[in-house]
């Protein structure tokens, strides 16, 4: 089984609701973007966007698990249930900001599509929070600096259980 059938499975992720996503939040709001609409791919429940949502963020997001965007519904996110390659359905910037939380490091042959489609549907910025950790059954490391993205912060991830060190990568468009 690859990554891609493992979430769509229903598995979810072991650290949805950590310090790490409440970091990028706060990274997402002290930078110095001036954005209205922000897309999160690979959202989950949507926990994140919730958060966003609620500080007057427009927000969208994609999930690979159909199970995942049922829960978020009822909080009108504009999720659509989808991979790397649904992203053509969306138009070039239409979205201020694109983030990802532990997605991007499960994507094996097409990562260059997926960066290039980010880079081809945002207007501002691109925020990664990924591990760059051994290659194993599911993380594939990426050279994130050769699509330009700089590297903001580095991140141990605590209570995962997954013992993975994270970076945040940034991308201005």
């Amino acid at each position: 089984m690859n990554a891609k059938e493992y979430y769509r499975t229903g598995k979810r992720s072991k650290w949805k609701n950590t310090g790490m996503r409440r970091y990028l939040i706060k990274e997402i709001i002290r930078s110095d973007i001036d954005a209205d609409t922000v897309f999160e791919f690979g959202c989950g429940r949507g926990e994140t966007l919730v958060i966003l949502k609620s500080l007057g963020y427009h927000v969208r997001g994609i999930e690979i698990n159909p199970m995942e965007v049922q829960y978020t519904t009822k909080y009108h996110l504009g999720v659509d249930v989808g991979d790397e390659e649904y992203l053509l359905n969306y138009p070039d910037n239409s979205v201020d900001i694109t983030f990802t939380v532990g997605v991007l490091d499960h994507i094996r042959e097409d990562f260059d599509f997926t960066i290039r489609q980010f880079k081809r549907i945002t207007k501002k910025t691109i925020f990664c929070l990924e591990t760059n950790d051994v290659p194993s059954e599911y993380y594939y490391p990426h050279n994130y600096e050769s699509f330009g993205f700089v590297k903001v912060r580095d991140f141990m991830a605590t209570g995962t259980g997954d013992g993975c060190m994270y970076t945040l990568w940034r991308l201005d468009c």
